[in-house]
């Protein structure tokens, strides 16, 4: 049990008036995950466009933020107007441990019969104070009033110093670069990373087993790894190894895998790729060719020169080799992507040919 919490004082009327009270009903919701809940004192406060209320704290006198639970507080204030923001924090309950909460989005039900939305999706900690807006999504230039306009600059301001970016090459996308450490809500979460444990060691368990682990040979070839590993497997990655080899699916992750941006249409063959008639027609439908395809719109080019010369990671005294290659693909009249001609660089020699599916 907890005990109620002291607000502030409020200032005293003049005498002979009333103050005029309205009711706002506030509804938490606390998160599902493992350890979403806490037994800390929480508070609220809400702001609106003629005032805030007082820090009122969330207590019915049991145990309102168990994982997965919605509970509802009366808050008494006067009348806030539109309401614009909450502020919410969280308080030591006597001696008790620290105590994160994660709260995943509270509901307010105002006097004028509106109900409004407000996302939270974050964990909480003792001494933070937690702004959060309605979940009504604004461009900068909508914010008109000063409380909203100044939220909006702190948040950037915030997410500016966590967010930061470096240069891992010129020309390529920048990659993250976080100089502290991430929100928990934004790291993987403690049942998350148990499965993460666990995983690992059934697996190791499985190669020790088998007598693999710790093992320095090289694969043969992908068939030789199929009964290597039989307690961690999946119906993809079962696909996968049944169907790497075919041209459909080599497209199909053009378009699904972690670089669709990469594939462009292609209106005319690069000069440093000098792919002929002869070379593709075998691949193309019966009765067209590879001008008229390209004129229809048919016709794709993945063009990976902007990895010609990054640094890659240097095994045994080796660097690894990173090929900016170009690939041409054909879209057929039943969908299907595929590639048709591929060469492993920039500049095509004896020593970078131009290969087609009917190569080994």
């Amino acid at each position: 049990m907890k005990s109620p919490g002291k607000g502030r004082k409020t200032k005293a009327e003049p005498p002979g008036q009333v103050p005029i009270m309205a009711v706002y009903k506030v509804l938490v919701m606390t998160g599902g995950m493992l350890l979403a809940g806490t037994t800390d004192h929480a508070f609220v406060t809400l702001v609106g466009t003629n005032g805030e209320s007082e820090r009122t704290e969330l207590d019915n006198y049991g145990f309102e933020f168990c994982p997965n639970q919605t509970s509802t507080f009366p808050v008494n204030t006067q009348p806030l107007g539109r309401l614009l923001l909450i502020k919410l924090e969280i308080a030591q309950y006597l001696h008790l441990p620290e105590s994160q909460w994660f709260c995943s989005k509270i509901v307010v039900e105002t006097p004028e019969e509106e109900t409004l939305l407000f996302p939270c999706h974050r964990w909480l900690t003792r001494g933070e104070v937690l702004e959060l807006r309605g979940a009504k999504a604004n461009k900068a230039s909508d914010d008109e009033h000063p409380l909203l306009i100044e939220h909006r600059r702190r948040e950037v301001v915030e997410r500016t110093k966590l967010y930061q970016w470096k240069v891992y090459a010129e020309g390529l996308p920048h990659i993250n670069h976080f100089e502290r450490e991430l929100p928990s809500e934004l790291r993987f979460s403690l049942s998350k990373g148990l499965e993460f444990k666990l995983s690992k060691e059934i697996v190791i368990a499985e190669l020790k087993l088998k007598g693999l682990f710790g093992s320095e040979e090289s694969w043969e070839n992908l068939e030789s790894m199929k009964n290597t590993l039989t307690f961690k497997t999946s119906p993809i990655a079962e696909y996968l190894a049944e169907h790497w080899k075919d041209d459909a699916f080599y497209g199909y992750q053009f378009l699904n895998g972690v670089h669709p941006s990469m594939i462009r249409n292609c209106p005319d063959l690069p000069s440093n790729f000098p792919v002929t008639e002869e070379m593709v027609q075998p691949f193309l439908e019966a009765g067209t060719s590879l001008q008229q395809e390209i004129q229809k719109g048919n016709i794709f080019l993945c063009d990976y020169k902007s990895l010609e010369g990054l640094p890659t990671l240097v095994v045994e005294g080796k660097s690894l080799p990173l090929t900016a290659a170009l690939c041409l693909l054909y879209l057929d009249t039943a969908g299907t992507l595929k590639p048709i001609a591929v060469q492993l660089g920039q500049e095509p020699s004896e020593k970078c040919p131009i290969f087609v599916p009917s190569d080994p």
